[in-house]
């Protein structure tokens, strides 16, 4: 590509990304879901034209079956295109996953639960892991069987606070006033407990997860972890 292209390449993404249709890194956005008018004025298209989502479809292998109806584009923040870029999820998944969860929940004794069901919510202890190290916890689960892991499923899993306000990161940096152009030096905490998933160990009966607190500060109160084989 010549540098006469290159320029009007650029050009373009630039435009696009004042229209709102480029994301923070970079990556197209999807069109939203919205009324086909507003306060009886005409959206401009291809807003306003899906009124209902679809049914999920068949695929044929790798992906399951009955898989995967619209999803919901979430651009993850990464700078300078590092990937990943843009994730998705369903907005069953999303619905169906937090009623799921909000009507099986156990409550965690010596950082482990049992639950055979396919998913769930786990309320943990009071945890005081501190900045760089360990949490593990256990799931025992008759579901989880070795069809299950032979197959290739993985389960799914997230954590997040309860009453704990810990495991935040510091951030720092400078501020540019949109107004004078003056730089000034800020300094505070990230909203979120800074939790890492590095290791998932299904077994036959059971599953074993590690997260890392890649925070500043130690945890200092319960979590919750979603799961959903």
């Amino acid at each position: 590509m010549n540098t006469t292209w290159k320029a009007r390449v650029l050009a373009a993404v630039l435009a696009l990304g004042v229209a709102g249709l480029v994301s923070a890194a970079g990556m197209f956005v999807f069109p939203q879901v919205v009324p086909g008018t507003y306060n009886s004025v005409a959206l401009p298209a291809p807003d306003g034209i899906y009124t209902q989502v679809q049914p999920g479809q068949n695929f044929t292998p790798p992906i399951p079956s009955n898989c995967c109806g619209p999803f919901v584009p979430m651009d993850t923040n990464q700078t300078g295109g590092a990937a990943p870029a843009t994730v998705r999820a369903t907005p069953f998944q999303i619905a169906g996953t937090l009623l799921e969860g909000i009507n099986n929940t156990q409550t965690s004794t010596v950082h482990a639960a049992t639950s055979n069901t396919l998913g769930g919510v786990v309320v943990t202890e009071s945890l005081s892991t501190a900045a760089g190290a360990s949490y593990t916890f256990t799931l025992t689960n008759s579901v989880l069987n070795t069809a299950y892991i032979t197959a290739g499923y993985i389960p799914q899993v997230a954590i997040y606070s309860l009453s704990n306000t810990g495991g935040r990161a510091n951030l720092s940096g400078n501020v540019t006033s949109s107004s004078t152009g003056n730089q000034s030096a800020f300094s505070g905490l990230a909203n979120t407990a800074q939790m890492t998933l590095v290791s998932a160990t299904p077994a036959n009966g059971s599953v074993v997860w590690v997260w890392r607190n890649d925070g500043t500060t130690a945890l200092n109160g319960t979590m919750f972890i979603a799961w959903h084989l």
